[in-house]
């Protein structure tokens, strides 16, 4: 009988007996301290004594009649216990009287024995009057079996029938309850019925599968998954991490859950996203030398480090890691790839493939997720190989997020390419192909180059949005083709390229279209809007490359907002159709190139010119650091010129605003030049042109003596409105106009030798 209301394993338990987490209850706690108290005093009081074995108490007779004593810890089970002192002080003897006050005992099973030899320890010695609770480590393979606690005698084990536990009886994992009786261990339980044992296992099988349905094994890292013998009723399980090397932190990642899973299932997934473990069963719990054991990545949503990808400052796993995320999301989806990217500097020095699906690539954020190409060969490839064109068909990509490295020293020119993506559909691509926003590729260095940031073919409907692409040097970069190439190859048209909030800098091209090697010869790229950009320290701002199909057009491009900084051209096409530029700044500078080339035009146009307009807010400069001359724009013989207006703009330092390169005969019929203003400006047309035209202002400066007869460099219609002013230091010295004609004035001004001066005239 016990003394106490609760015994402390009780108490202090975390699970209860069904095996739900408890909580320590103070009231409890409170009640069993109390008691223990008690019976320390109640111990104490009475002279209690403590012996390690029945003989160190047997040699201790110094003391009165009726003392107590416990003996705790001799190896022979039945000598502990409670003693009472008979006799006087220094003679008579000890007389066990009572059991240990111990209700309820633990004994652990930690394999040390053998599966029909069980050996069990317990922190307090066992007695018969105390309950035995113990777990079974191992099932046993025979009868009878015996069991023995703390290096005791062998106790066989018998049912509560007396009965010997049957072969298997006992099975691993389970818990047993009994007393020790003489020579045996009598559970509490009776196995001696088979009904009773086919329910229980029956009943234990459901608890089992019922269990596994909601909970998973946890394993510390995937070598110990793949060396492990799992259980068939657990379908799911656990890694904390893929393959930790604790002493290197980066490596404490790519945790995962997995699923069961047959080979003859596993079809394209990639071996990365897979493991065996030891044991052979089957999602159904059976078992297949050849399909069993295998478990593969069940997250909705997975990242590169579950596939082996280490962020260390190397290519450890990294490229592989992002391929298999790619062929990891095309096995489980119809038709997208995902590639999620974790902040962080990721390394690649291979090609990623991805054919016919939805492809994106989505980081952390712009500059947060950086991925850093360490070889030319790096580059993500994506291929749709389809060729019906219809939205239900039809491939896409996607990057958002994300920042794009070169990191390998190239030749200039001949560094990777970030992103190629190529569709096959050979009619007029109209269906959405590609959104490129939050994306940002960049050079690491000098010397770093990229040889094209996004190239593209057969595309059509792309946005770009908030993106930027650049190289980081001045003059050497300008030998890389193209910030980004789209290209018209095998399809009759594509249309639809959306820019805006982008920055494209130090590429021979910002913007190239190629058509001039299609396959397809006749076709047209259509439909280019750019909005709120830059394009700098480029030779052409934007480039289209016919020169010399009959039937390949460039058609509708309007540009608003757009800064564009070249050495060669702004703008430089074949065949133009409806070209159209509002509130533009455009800068003609030479960016400290080694070896320029010469300046072309700002606006060229090889072999054709239709709809030209440069509205409402535009300014051409072209810098003094730029030796050779050129006309703000160019055209091919006039007999390929439509029509064009130039109206409301601000030009600087050009030979003339059009001239051509053939016959020019046509001039006057097809150009209009309405109110723009033009500084230091020769000439506004070659020599007896003329063109159409109204209310003009143009301007200049320089530094002249009186009576200096300045000339307009363009014919007005009647003498314009001019005014002058004086630029110098001198605030007596006073700057008037003289003899206006229709092609110039005389400059009169009343202080010594040459003085310093602006003016402007007005007219039709």
């Amino acid at each position: 009988m016990t003394i106490f209301t609760k015994p402390a394993d009780g108490v202090f338990a975390p699970y209860n007996s069904d095996g739900s987490a408890r909580s320590v209850d103070n009231h409890e706690v409170q009640v069993w301290g109390t008691e223990v108290e008690t019976v320390i005093n109640a111990f104490i009081s009475t002279g209690g004594l403590l012996f390690s074995s029945k003989a160190a108490l047997d040699a201790d007779l110094a003391h009165a009649a009726n003392s107590m004593a416990w003996v705790i810890g001799d190896a022979t089970t039945a000598n502990n216990g409670v003693y009472r002192k008979v006799g006087a002080s220094g003679s008579g003897s000890w007389t066990r009287v009572s059991d240990l006050p111990f209700s309820f005992i633990i004994a652990s099973d930690v394999g040390a024995g053998a599966p029909n030899a069980i050996q069990a320890t317990t922190s307090i010695p066992v007695s018969a009057s105390a309950l035995i609770w113990m777990n079974v480590f191992e099932a046993n393979t025979g009868s009878p079996v015996t069991v023995s606690f703390n290096g005791g005698s062998a106790l066989t084990i018998k049912t509560n029938a007396g009965n010997n536990v049957a072969a298997g009886g006992l099975v691993a994992g389970t818990i047993v309850l009994g007393i020790v009786s003489g020579s045996t261990f009598r559970l509490v339980s009776d196995q001696a019925s088979a009904a009773i044992v086919a329910a229980a296992e029956a009943a234990q099988a459901a608890a089992e599968a019922a269990a596994a349905s909601i909970n998973q094994r946890i394993f510390t890292a995937l070598a110990d998954a793949q060396a492990a013998t799992i259980p068939a009723v657990v379908k799911l399980l656990q890694t904390q991490f893929r393959a930790p090397n604790y002493a290197v932190p980066a490596t404490l990642v790519g945790g995962a859950r997995y699923r069961r899973i047959s080979f003859a299932d596993l079809g394209s997934y990639p071996a990365l996203s897979y493991f065996r473990s030891v044991d052979r069963f089957m999602p159904d719990g059976s078992t297949d030398a050849t399909n069993g054991g295998y478990w593969v990545i069940d997250e909705a949503v997975i990242d590169i480090r579950m596939l082996g990808a280490v962020l260390d400052g190397t290519d450890n796993g990294n490229t592989a890691a992002i391929q298999a995320m790619a062929s990891f999301e095309q096995a489980r989806s119809a038709k997208d790839a995902v590639i999620r990217l974790p902040a962080g500097d990721i390394l690649l020095s291979g090609a990623v493939n991805v054919t016919d699906r939805n492809l994106r690539i989505v980081g952390e954020g712009f500059n947060e997720t950086r991925l850093r190409y360490t070889s030319g060969s790096a580059t993500i490839n994506f291929l749709s190989t389809d060729t019906t064109g219809t939205p239900a068909n039809a491939h896409t990509l996607e990057t958002d997020g994300l920042t794009i490295v070169a990191d390998v020293v190239s030749a200039a020119g001949a560094g990777p390419v970030a992103i190629n993506a190529a569709w096959s559909y050979t009619g007029s691509a109209g269906v959405g192909r590609a959104i490129f926003k939050n994306t940002h590729i960049i050079g690491a260095a000098a010397g770093k180059w990229w040889q094209k940031g996004i190239r593209l073919v057969d595309a059509a409907r792309v946005t770009f949005d908030n993106v930027e692409i650049y190289n980081l040097d001045g003059h050497q970069t300008c030998l890389s083709p193209a910030a980004v190439e789209i290209v018209r190859n095998n399809a009759s048209n594509i249309t639809g390229f959306f820019a805006s909030n982008f920055w494209l800098g130090r590429f021979v091209n910002g913007f190239l279209f190629s058509q001039a090697a299609a396959a397809v010869t006749t076709g047209t790229i259509e439909g280019i809007y750019l909005a709120n950009g830059e394009i700098v320290n480029v030779a052409y701002g934007i480039q289209e490359d016919n020169a010399a199909l009959a039937n390949a057009f460039f058609d509708s491009v309007a540009m608003t907002n757009v800064h564009i900084n070249a050495s060669r051209a702004f703008v430089l096409a074949g065949r133009s159709r409806g070209l159209r530029m509002n509130e533009c700044y455009c800068f003609a500078q030479n960016f400290g190139d080694s070896t320029p080339a010469p300046l072309e035009a700002g606006f060229k146009f090889r072999l054709q010119s239709d709809g030209l307009i440069l509205g409402a807010g535009n300014s051409f400069t072209r810098s003094p650091s730029i030796t050779a001359v050129a006309p703000l724009i160019l055209f091919p013989d006039m007999g390929s010129v439509n029509w064009a207006r130039v109206d409301g703009n601000q030009m600087s330092d050009w030979e003339y605003v059009a001239n051509s390169t053939g016959a020019l005969s046509d001039l006057p019929l097809k150009l209009f030049i309405g109110k723009n203003s033009y500084i230091n400006m020769s000439t506004l047309t070659p020599a007896g042109l003329g063109f159409k035209g109204n209310m003009t202002t143009i301007g200049g400066n320089g530094s002249v003596a009186t009576g200096t007869v300045i000339n307009f460099g363009h014919t007005f219609s009647g003498a314009p409105a001019v005014v002058a002013v004086y630029r110098g230091n001198s605030t007596s010295v006073r700057v008037w106009v003289d003899a206006v004609t229709t092609t110039g004035f005389t400059l009169r001004h009343d202080g010594a030798g040459n003085q310093t001066f602006s003016w402007g005239a007005v007219g039709t």
